[in-house]
């Protein structure tokens, strides 16, 4: 019998059917696949843009804006408790004890009772540190025992025309006090009868970072408050609710978020919508990759009492936070992203091994499903091959109810047809 040549097998019918049967389910899996992962990877990446833009606006829009507005209703706070002190150092001065004290035939009897008054509002107030009333010529008339060693006369002078003035913040440093700040509060006195000018009460308000560290503190719980006070176009730091010595350090360390807010110049153009009328004003935001914080600059016009004569303290104050901590309600968004991240890796897993499976499975399945046609179709040719080497006894047994065997039935029958002729042709 011939030796057929061996093919290989990518040549040969069972790799073409195994090839065939490999593309038929492969290709389709492949394009649906493809199709579902770059579905996925589009809304991973549509969502991590939306938790982007999410922490985006959460930053500015809603924590930052939160503390703008907490930083601002601070800063009316304070500008209103100064405003308040200035209408109760008013009205002492409007008292009978101090304007007969200030009169130039002021007896001793007069200056003790102005002394008396004095002392007892000081005792009452825990605020004030220090009173006194000088006359035109800024000479001391009389003054509370307790107070500084040494009195303001540029504070006296200022009054003297407008009739109220109050100083900047200033140092006690070397002075043996224990409160580290002060403010003075000067008031002109006047003769209400005559309505001439008498001299010029002057009311030192203590300014102690620990007690306003406690007392605005608690309005922001979770965030830091940190005020500085102007000084000369510079910014000196007063209050520190997380580090309440800090106020002492000669060069204390600003975050980025401080850094932000206390360059601001007035009337310089920013990115942050806080000049109005030369003052900072509300909604005032700095962001940063790891603070977020919202700062103010209230004015005396802000406040419950306004006074024309006082433009306000100008303090700059800023409520703060880390970012992490601040963001904390964001934890839902980024499992969210964090998820969707891992369902897009676990499909490109699963794809790729199913993938690989049928790249194994199929073959198999493929070549053993392959033998139900080449193994007739080998049988039929090595049939083939005797009938023409002369051998006509030759019959085809496939038991298969499909074209192949139709194909066998038609051999047979056709074996037997040459046969019959060749027996004819013989006799």
């Amino acid at each position: 019998m011939k030796q057929y040549k061996k093919r290989p097998f990518l040549k040969s019918l069972s790799g073409k059917l195994v090839l065939m049967m490999l593309l038929v389910s492969l290709i389709p899996l492949i394009i649906a696949g493809g199709i579902m992962y770059t579905s996925m990877a589009n809304t991973e990446s549509s969502a991590n843009d939306s938790v982007d833009v999410s922490r985006s606006a959460l930053k500015e829009d809603t924590v930052a804006a939160t503390k703008a507005s907490q930083a601002w209703n601070i800063s009316v706070e304070i500008e209103t408790w100064m405003a308040e002190k200035i209408r109760v150092v008013k009205s002492w001065a409007g008292s009978t004890s101090v304007i007969d004290a200030a009169q130039d035939d002021a007896g001793q009897d007069a200056l003790d009772a102005a002394q008396s008054f004095l002392g007892d509002k000081e005792v009452k107030d825990s605020d004030i540190a220090d009173a006194y009333i000088v006359d035109s010529q800024m000479n001391l008339i009389t003054q509370i025992p307790s107070g500084k060693p040494d009195i303001n006369k540029n504070a006296a002078r200022g009054a003297w025309g407008p009739g109220l003035y109050v100083s900047d913040l200033q140092s006690t440093q070397g002075m043996s006090i224990s409160y580290p700040y002060f403010i003075d509060i000067a008031v002109l006195v006047e003769d209400i009868a005559e309505n001439a000018p008498l001299g010029v009460l002057v009311v030192s308000v203590k300014i102690h970072p620990s007690s306003l560290s406690e007392k605005y503190g608690t309005k922001v719980p979770g965030s830091e408050l940190v005020v500085w006070a102007p000084d000369n176009g510079a910014h000196n730091l007063i209050i520190d609710t997380m580090d309440s010595s800090r106020y002492n350090q000669d060069n204390p360390t600003l975050n980025q978020a401080e850094t932000k807010a206390t360059s601001v110049e007035v009337g310089v153009d920013t990115i942050y919508p806080i000049v109005e009328g030369g003052k900072v004003k509300s909604n005032c935001i700095a962001v940063t990759n790891d603070w977020i914080g919202g700062f103010a600059r209230a004015s005396n016009n802000d406040a419950s009492l306004i006074y024309t004569e006082f433009d306000g303290l100008g303090w700059l104050v800023m409520v703060e936070q880390d970012s992490e901590s601040a963001l904390e309600s964001l934890s839902s968004l980024d499992d969210l992203e964090s998820d969707l991240n891992d369902a897009t890796t676990n499909m490109l897993i699963t794809l790729i091994a199913v993938i690989v499976g049928l790249l194994v499975i199929v073959p198999i399945i493929a070549f053993y499903l392959s033998r139900s046609i080449t193994n007739p179709i080998g049988n039929l040719r090595d049939a083939a091959e005797k009938v023409s080497m002369g051998d006509m006894s030759v019959v085809v047994s496939i038991d298969s109810d499909d074209e192949i065997g139709d194909l066998a039935q038609s051999f047979d029958r056709m074996v037997m047809a040459v046969r019959f002729l060749s027996q004819e042709e013989e006799e």
